[in-house]
This record gives C-alpha cells, structure tokens and sequence, in this order.
C-alpha cells in the first residue's frame, strides 16, 4: 500500500477551504476593528511601513536573529530521527514566534511613536486575535478538519 493512497480523497477541497475561510475571519476582524477604532486603512501590500528607522533596525534584527535559528534548527533536527526532534525548532514554531515579535515590536513602536493613537489597538487585537486562532488550530487538529 502505497503512502498516498491513505490520504482523504476530499482533502485538497478541504484544505482550500479552509485557508480561505480563515483568511475571510482575519480580514474580516481586521476591517471591523479598524472601522471600530477608527483607523485609517493602510494598503494591502504595504503592511511593513515602519514607524520609523529604529523600528526598521529593530524589526531587521529580530529576521536576521530567526533565521540565525532557523539555520540551527535544520542544523539539528535534520541529524536526528523524527520522534527525537527539539519541537521548539519546528520551523512552523520559529516562523509563528518571529511574527508575533515583530507585530507586537510594531505595536510598542505605534503605542510609542504613531500620530494615530488607535493604531496600536489595532494591531495589539489582530495579533491576539491571530495567535488564539492559531493556537486553537493546533491544539484542535485543524477543527477536526484534518
């Protein structure tokens, strides 16, 4: 029996829904709150607009740093057998702790250095919001999706 073959055969449909169902929820608690707070909308593609240049220099460090782990964790995880790998290397891990850091790095720079005062609300409640969600998913298999 060949490895694919245990796979559920509806599992593509059910993993394109599910990214776009999550994906509506953020956005659509990304437009509520900023229409609650107030906020001026900023572009889709234009989301690292730094506060300032200590902000940029912060930011840059804390990449530079996860990658410098990442490069570590393949480092060791990769010699070792799948159930004795170091779970905290877990790219996906590293990857979920990078983003939180840095959003809540640009939260204290907006709290601190932002004209729009709400700003910081803002991005303080999607990143709450975000990491709640992710780490339901996981504790809860995906909602059982998967």
């Amino acid at each position: 029996m060949y490895p694919y073959e245990m796979i559920d055969p509806y599992f593509w449909e059910k993993f394109f829904l599910f990214i776009l169902l999550t994906a509506l929820v953020l956005f659509l608690f990304n437009e509520g709150m900023r229409r609650l707070l107030k906020v001026e909308k900023r572009g889709f593609f234009n989301k690292a607009v730094y506060v300032n240049k200590r902000h940029k220099l912060i930011d840059r460090m804390i990449r530079v740093i996860f990658l410098v782990f990442m490069i570590i964790a393949l480092i060791v995880n990769v010699t070792r057998d799948s159930v004795e790998m170091i779970r905290i290397f877990d790219p996906a891990i590293l990857l979920f702790f990078m983003l939180f850091l840095t959003e809540t790095t640009r939260a204290v720079m907006e709290y601190k250095y932002s004209e729009e005062r709400n700003r910081y609300l803002l991005t303080t409640s999607f990143v709450l919001f975000t990491s709640i969600l992710v780490i339901s998913m996981l504790m809860t298999d995906f909602y059982g999706l998967f």
